[in-house]
């Protein structure tokens, strides 16, 4: 799926990518499900061009698990 980050368990944390979500909210509608390795966006409703949104939030959900 295009409209979709992977991430996964071992690296990052579901508390920082439901922040993120939060702190995305006025920018892109992204809903979170999880299989056993691994946690997925799917992004609709961007504000900017897709691609440069999931590339942003995933580099906002990598930054928020360094504060």
């Amino acid at each position: 799926m295009k409209n979709r980050l992977c991430l996964n368990k071992e690296i990052y944390c579901i508390d920082n990518i439901k922040q993120a979500i939060v702190d995305y909210q006025k920018i892109a509608s992204i809903d979170v499900c999880e299989d056993e390795k691994h946690f997925y966006c799917d992004f609709k409703e961007t504000l900017y061009d897709v691609d440069l949104t999931i590339n942003e939030f995933e580099n906002y959900v990598i930054g928020s698990m360094f504060k």
